[in-house]
């Protein structure tokens, strides 16, 4: 079994057009992949930054733009896969407004329970209205 990543699909990352419709749909309709299509990541990868060869960096692979939300991800180096330094960085395109509280879940084989943790715009700006 080799490590990789697992992101779960939360309803937040499904298509905006479709979001408004969500809540007036059965539960099963929902879940059905034929209602949202799968849609194909796009894959970047960059170092960051610019060092000549024997000198520390880290590199990017950015995966966007895709659905479902489930992916797995392994890196390989000249062929071997790489578990050594492996980190993960998991963006949410997002338009926040007032009152909204996003909660990232995260599950892994060594925690007893997902860690969750929320964030809000107040928590950027607690003196806005």
């Amino acid at each position: 079994h080799s490590p990789s990543l697992h992101l779960p699909a939360p309803d937040r990352l499904r298509p905006q057009a479709a979001t408004a419709s969500l809540a007036f749909l059965p539960p099963v309709t929902r879940h059905d992949p034929s209602f949202f299509p799968p849609v194909q990541p796009q894959v970047t990868l960059y170092p960051s930054k610019m060092a000549p060869p024997g000198h520390h960096n880290l590199l990017f692979c950015s995966i966007s733009g895709f659905y479902p939300g489930d992916i797995e991800v392994w890196w390989f180096l000249n062929g071997r896969e790489e578990t050594a330094g492996v980190q993960t960085l998991v963006m949410l395109e997002m338009t926040p407004q007032h009152g909204d509280v996003y909660t990232c879940h995260v599950k892994h084989s060594s925690l007893q329970r997902p860690i969750i943790l929320d964030w809000s715009p107040l928590l950027l700006h607690p003196c806005l209205p």
